[in-house]
């Protein structure tokens, strides 16, 4: 059998060694014929962070030896994660369990994979990779819906493609192009025209009921469908 630690195969990484998964899932598939890997979604199917807990069984006779390994990408957080946030966290779950059984260990339990990962995802000071995504489309319809209020206390109701463009000449550029440390001043920007809008039509400005994002009157769906250029939301 070959050393467990799988040295030959490591990698460089900023002066200590690391195993790729693919090498420790093929050293696991070669030497324990009667093992398993099995993975689990753990967090909610719509969440945006994405949680994966993978189990490795060197024998599926002993059941009640086993290896648990869990890992989490959020959708959107660096360039992988954009296409494929799920298998990447699938990926280091099962790196990490089989890390835990001792397979392709040798300075730490962390897999190539993870490293590069790290890297990937770590900002420079003073930059948020999560703040800087572009808001998703749930964020949106809350915009939209911040805005459909309007319209609706004056007895209109406009389409979503309608509202959209209002809203990109409010935001001063295409909803789908707001950052997530953007939301805050955008929505300030709508309740700010909303007001003066009011005043313009020498109606009462009404008090607007708090808004329930997870109640919101237009679907994400909607959205996608109003414009194009919504289809680069991430959903």
């Amino acid at each position: 059998m070959t050393s467990k630690s799988l040295t030959s195969k490591a990698i460089d990484i900023k002066g200590k060694k690391y195993v790729l998964v693919s090498d420790r899932v093929q050293f696991f598939n070669e030497n324990y014929p009667n093992g398993s890997i099995i993975t689990n979604l753990v967090s909610e199917p719509t969440s945006e962070m994405i949680i994966i807990q993978a189990i490795v069984r060197p024998d599926i006779k002993e059941s009640m030896r086993q290896f648990t390994g869990y890992s989490q990408a959020v959708i959107g957080d660096g360039m992988v994660n954009k296409t494929a946030a799920l298998e990447n966290a699938e990926t280091s779950a099962v790196g990490r369990a089989l890390g835990f059984m001792g397979i392709g260990v040798i300075e730490s339990i962390a897999s190539a994979d993870e490293m590069h990962k790290a890297k990937v995802n770590t900002a420079p000071v003073g930059h948020s990779t999560t703040t800087d995504r572009y808001v998703t489309a749930k964020q949106v319809a809350f915009l939209i819906n911040k805005v459909k209020w309007t319209y609706n206390s004056w007895g209109e109701f406009p389409e979503a493609d309608e509202v959209l463009n209002l809203l990109s000449k409010l935001l001063k550029k295409e909803v789908n192009k707001v950052k997530m440390s953007e939301m805050d001043k955008a929505i300030a920007d709508i309740e700010w025209w909303a007001k003066d809008a009011k005043r313009e039509s020498k109606d009462p400005v009404p008090v607007e009921p708090e808004l329930n994002i997870d109640a919101v009157n237009i679907t994400e769906e909607e959205v996608g469908r109003a414009l194009g250029f919504m289809d680069s939301v991430p959903y």
